[in-house]
């Protein structure tokens, strides 16, 4: 009998776990089996074209309204694993199953919050609550490294043998080497040196701000250009204006095809000082993009250090300056890493990803 999945999600806003939660939905244009309903609007949000995605009408991030909503969705369109991401979807998720759908299988995956750096303390002994209580009603999670699935364990006390490790994906129709970079881009960006990339969200957890003070280290000509938007745009900026970098750095925004900036870049750098994985090192490595990651558990399941990408020290600008500055100078050196980056690429596919979720729910049926 084929399996009915529910993907509930907070919003659709621009993010990993809205791509990772989204993207399997393209590539199965026909499976009439699978739905995603999203608590609330949030614009900007990511475009779809599956016709099983709903998006409630509600733009309150704290509303209960959805609830019934839902529950009347499961039963009719007869769900039997609700797939969660996200805390707020997982903690309606888990009324829903005590209330009213004891029988429903449910799944919490978890992208990354478990590290709670990224949310105030207050939300992550929240979570951890959630997590803990929800333990004998969550039949399965999912954790996007070890390190993910480590804390899991330590924090929560969640018996190890109900996580499944599985890593975050990239499209590889969309994501590759022979990606075009728009004109308009190209001209925008010609002669303004070596052009160094980031791509996500701006707060406090990305360490943005790491990356600006190592561009006022480099000795030689770079630009640094920022992909993305977030909380932390206006300290940012003024940081920017306080090193005298105005002319040096850029802010595209959000961009709808992040896959046509990275072609764009001659290094991309995530010097975040907590990341449970790191999609965009991926995304970059898949289109032969060298990437530098901060040493985090998460980079460093994806990264050997000299091989495949560079690692260093979570929060210091100076190593990341050299780290860069070793890219540059060494044409052979970041040659090698693309080129190891694109041999390992393919264990992160999508339809790799797609294969090991449906094991895990032939695993709780």
């Amino acid at each position: 009998m084929t399996m009915r999945v529910l993907h509930l999600i907070d919003s659709l806003t621009p993010g990993g776990a809205q791509t990772i939660a989204l993207e399997p939905f393209d590539v199965q244009l026909s499976n009439a089996n699978i739905f995603l309903y999203a608590l609330r609007q949030n614009p900007p949000h990511f475009e779809f074209r599956h016709p099983n995605i709903f998006i409630d009408s509600t733009y309150n991030k704290h509303s209960v309204k959805p609830l019934r909503k839902i529950v009347a969705f499961i039963k009719a369109h007869e769900i039997d694993i609700l797939h969660c991401h996200l805390v707020r979807s997982q903690f309606r998720a888990w009324f829903i199953k005590k209330i009213w759908c004891p029988n429903l299988k449910l799944v919490f995956h978890e992208h990354g919050p478990i590290f709670g750096t990224d949310c105030s303390s207050w939300f992550h002994w929240r979570m951890i609550t959630l997590f803990k209580l929800s333990r004998a009603e969550v039949d399965r999670y999912v954790a996007v490294s070890s390190a993910t699935k480590a804390l899991l364990i330590k924090k929560c006390g969640i018996d190890s043998n109900k996580i499944d490790i599985v890593h975050n994906f990239t499209n590889l129709n969309k994501f590759h080497p022979n990606v075009a970079v728009s004109k308009k881009l190209l001209n925008q960006f010609e002669g303004r040196g070596f052009k160094i990339g980031f791509v996500g969200r701006f707060d406090e957890v990305k360490g943005c701000q790491f990356l600006i003070m190592a561009l006022s280290q480099l000795a030689f000509e770079a630009h640094l250009i920022f992909v993305g938007d977030g909380e932390m745009r206006k300290q940012l900026n003024e940081l920017t204006i306080e090193l005298g970098l105005q002319e040096k750095v850029t802010f595209l925004g959000f961009v709808n095809s992040p896959e046509k900036v990275y072609r764009l870049f001659d290094v991309l750098v995530l010097p975040s000082i907590s990341e449970a994985f790191g999609n965009v090192i991926i995304e970059a490595q898949a289109c032969g993009v060298p990437v530098i990651a901060s040493n985090l558990s998460g980079p460093a399941e994806i990264i050997t250090h000299g091989e495949n990408g560079l690692l260093f020290t979570p929060g210091n600008a100076s190593a990341l300056a050299q780290s860069i500055d070793m890219i540059y100078r060494n044409p052979q050196l970041r040659a090698s890493i693309i080129k190891k980056g694109l041999e390992k690429i393919n264990q992160y596919s999508l339809e790799e990803y797609i294969n090991k979720i449906n094991l895990i729910y032939e695993h709780i049926r």
